[in-house]
């Protein structure tokens, strides 16, 4: 249960959410406020007492001055009203609390809080404002800010898949930390779940530039559909290879090898379970070709030590071993 500072801190995120959620533009917002609310049951708890609070105030949950929040042109007599301070302190609490959500609701729009997260399991898939589609692979987050002359996306971490709606007039910019990517309209994806940064393109055309290290220069790369940049460790050392057949299908839920050793295939498919898969030194490096729902690692490690020939054993953390026979 939050302490009392925390259920502080609590209560003005709920309420900066009211009071976004309340705004003309508020749907925009309702993905990244789905997604906090259910992060975490005190979320929920949070926005529901600021609902109550709101709906408290029976004058305007009732009214059709109520129902057009139009505090300004309420006017409570005095006479005959022996719950008016009640009802006041009611809005100076309401009032308070969207004053409090505004101020919050900027703190939430910085890069430093992800506005769309998702856990360990099955890739998600969100639109944006803006009409992109945006997926999130398993552990991966990113936010999102739209309403400037270009839509800026930070890639927080994970692998993300963007379906740019065009829009010449606002270039669509993904910032992934040491680089970033410029499209307008197209399909692309980035992934920062390896030591190195990678951009595959399926779509249209990107330009892919990496940040100046080590006193060499920024580079800027243009890509075709089926190609892949991949930095290693400078702006300087950077490689445009085909993209790998079938790695796409991530985004349904689906992992798809090709000659891979069984402990990539391994390191993989352990992104997407809390259940983990440990490989035996002596066979990490055999070859693996197939294509394995992501998520269910007890079928998944069955399938293996089928295919391959090896036995399982379970540990006792509940983890699963494959070894030599």
């Amino acid at each position: 249960m939050p302490r009392p500072t925390e259920e502080d801190a609590l209560r003005k995120e709920a309420a900066a959410w009211f009071a976004r959620m309340k705004a003309p533009d508020g749907q925009q917002s309702r993905f990244a406020f789905e997604a906090w609310r259910r992060a975490d049951p005190a979320h929920d708890a949070a926005y529901r007492s600021i609902e109550q609070t709101w709906r408290d105030t029976a004058l305007l949950a009732f009214t059709e001055t109520g129902r057009n929040r139009s505090l300004d042109s309420i006017r409570v007599p005095l006479h005959g009203r022996p719950q008016w301070q009640k009802i006041a302190a009611s809005f100076l609490v309401v009032g308070l609390a969207l004053g409090l959500g505004l101020f919050a609701w900027r703190n939430l729009s910085s890069p430093a809080k992800p506005q769309f997260a998702n856990a360990i399991g099955n890739p998600r898939t969100i639109r944006l404002a803006d009409g992109s589609m945006v997926t999130l692979d398993t552990d991966s987050a990113i936010t999102a800010q739209l309403g400037g002359p270009k839509r800026l996306i930070h890639v927080l971490r994970g692998r993300v898949r963007f379906d740019v709606a065009h829009d010449a007039a606002h270039p669509f910019v993904v910032d992934a930390g040491v680089g970033e990517v410029v499209a307008r309209g197209t399909v692309f994806d980035v992934d920062m779940t390896q030591p190195s940064l990678s951009v595959t393109l399926y779509r249209g055309a990107v330009d892919v530039r990496f940040d100046a290290t080590d006193g060499q220069p920024a580079t800027i790369n243009r890509l075709a559909p089926g190609q892949r940049i991949v930095q290693a460790d400078s702006a300087m050392n950077t490689a445009v290879v085909a993209a790998p057949t079938g790695e796409d299908r991530w985004v349904g839920g689906m992992l798809s090898f090709d000659e891979a050793p069984l402990s990539e295939v391994v390191k993989q498919a352990n992104r997407y379970s809390t259940n983990h898969i440990e490989v035996d030194t002596a066979v990490a490096d055999l070859k693996v070709t197939g294509a394995f729902r992501a998520g269910d690692n007890e079928q998944l490690v069955r399938a293996l030590a089928d295919t391959l020939h090896l036995a399982v054993r379970r540990l006792s953390d509940g983890d699963w071993k494959l070894e030599p026979v």
